[in-house]
């Protein structure tokens, strides 16, 4: 608890030394499963859970620990099935249902991700169990229910900005636009300098088409923020009223960006340049760029367009089918 981790560790390594009861021998593999993970060590981590498993079967604390870092090493297969074991006996468990449900998610299983938070829903309590329940929802696209959820908050969240935040941008997901754009703006007059918040409200005004308004906006939060969001914003503002000569020192500046996902989608934006350009090469190789560095579904779109336009059908259709939802 204090961070000692060095120091517990060697403790507890005494203990599966020294003692032969099956469940102090298991709480100790799972603490040294801890501080592994908590060292940046995954896969030693899985060992020592694995262990503590082994020594006492029904230790529910490791077998969660054991899902959960299998799920944060990408392992989802494995993650699934170590925790649908564990939820055979613990199906009220709030977090292990999240946790299943992002696995399921990651897997492309829509519909288990959809079981699994209903059946959330069924435990939550407290806001933050709601919130993370309608994020949920939105990550499953599932707009409406999302909403629902971040109703449910209102009445006793009113004053809080991303309850509003988040039930306008369901409903513009839903199709209710002029209920959207209220919900925004008072989200805005809850939490004037939350830049998410901003940024989200100018990229409605701008597929609205009121591309000036939205320009001011993006400009605005970027000079005082340097928001990733805002400089995408400008990009495509700038994209829809032809003012190409703008856009790639704006790419530049994502690309420059220390986080490989804001990264890709500075490569993404830079392969539409150098293609409105009519340099395919270049645009094919930023696409590329973007595909390594994260996960920017328009760059395998775009990419897949330029191999398709040079007759490269199977490359195509290999760019397009990367895109496709898991049935």
């Amino acid at each position: 608890m204090s961070k000692k981790w060095d120091i517990a560790y060697r403790q507890f390594y005494l203990l599966t030394e020294t003692t032969a009861h099956p469940f102090i021998r298991a709480a100790s593999y799972n603490g040294m499963g801890c501080v592994a993970v908590l060292e940046g060590n995954n896969e030693q981590g899985i060992m020592w859970f694995q262990r503590s498993l082994a020594a006492s079967p029904s230790f529910h604390d490791a077998a969660y620990n054991l899902t959960l870092t299998y799920y944060h090493a990408r392992r989802y297969e494995e993650a699934v099935k170590t925790g649908e074991k564990l939820s055979a006996v613990r199906d009220s468990d709030l977090e292990l249902l999240l946790l299943l449900f992002h696995c399921y998610a990651k897997l492309g299983h829509k519909e288990k991700a959809h079981q699994a938070i209903r059946q959330a829903e069924k435990e939550a309590e407290i806001p933050s169990d709601w919130q993370q329940i309608a994020r949920g929802y939105e990550q499953l696209s599932m707009f409406g229910e999302a909403a629902r959820c971040y109703r449910r908050l209102l009445p006793e969240m009113r004053k809080e900005a991303w309850v509003w935040h988040g039930l306008a941008w369901s409903l513009w997901q839903e199709g209710q636009h002029e209920s959207a754009l209220s919900h925004f703006k008072y989200a805005l007059t809850l939490s004037r300098d939350e830049p998410e918040f901003a940024c989200s409200y100018a990229w409605v005004l701008l597929r609205q088409g009121n591309w000036e308004r939205s320009w001011r906006i993006f400009e605005q939060v970027e000079q005082r923020h340097g928001h990733p969001l805002a400089i995408a914003g400008l990009i495509e503002s700038a994209f829809r009223q032809g003012w190409l000569g703008r856009i790639k020192p704006l790419c530049d500046k994502l690309v420059k960006d220390k986080n490989r996902k804001i990264q890709a989608l500075g490569h993404y934006y830079t392969g539409r340049w150098f293609m409105s350009r009519g340099e395919q090469e270049e645009a094919q190789r930023h696409f590329s760029l973007s595909q390594q560095c994260g996960t920017v579904p328009e760059s395998y779109l775009y990419s897949g367009l330029l191999h398709y336009h040079a007759q490269e059908h199977t490359q195509a259709y290999d760019r397009w089918r990367a895109i496709l939802p898991v049935q």
